[in-house]
């Protein structure tokens, strides 16, 4: 389904393809420092419209997506996205670069192929901190 517009305001997100509001539903809850946080997302369609030329980060425990596209932009992982379960994924679809991921203590624990690149059964647990970095892995 090719979606025709994406809207985004304050109280939350939709897009629009003639009758279809994918994201009815979604808020976008925060943007700070280049970072946007999206919660109420649902389905796989719903963040996938959110991702284009973007990293983004989603939590099935939280329904929440993080969502970044600039190098240097990078987010925690909150607890509530680390615990039980820890489910989700992350879709790498930013024009350069990739993103690297950090464990508690700071150490590197791992670096996405560039784009397209994705891990549909991605493990939060270990991860603590993910930033945009310039450049090839």
């Amino acid at each position: 389904m090719a979606i025709a517009a994406l809207f985004v305001t304050a109280g939350g997100a939709f897009a629009s393809s003639g009758d279809v509001d994918l994201l009815v539903g979604v808020e976008r809850v925060s943007t700070t420092n280049g970072l946007t946080l999206y919660s109420g997302v649902k389905t796989e369609a719903q963040a996938a419209a959110l991702c284009d030329d973007a990293f983004c980060a989603y939590s099935s425990n939280a329904g929440e997506v993080q969502v970044a596209d600039d190098c240097g932009v990078g987010a925690y992982i909150p607890q509530s996205w680390r615990t039980g379960a820890a489910g989700g994924w992350w879709q790498n679809s930013l024009p350069t670069g990739f993103v690297s991921m950090y464990n508690n203590a700071g150490t590197n624990i791992y670096d996405t192929p560039d784009a397209y690149s994705a891990d549909w059964t991605a493990n939060w647990g270990p991860v603590r901190y993910w930033e945009i970095q310039c450049g090839n892995p």
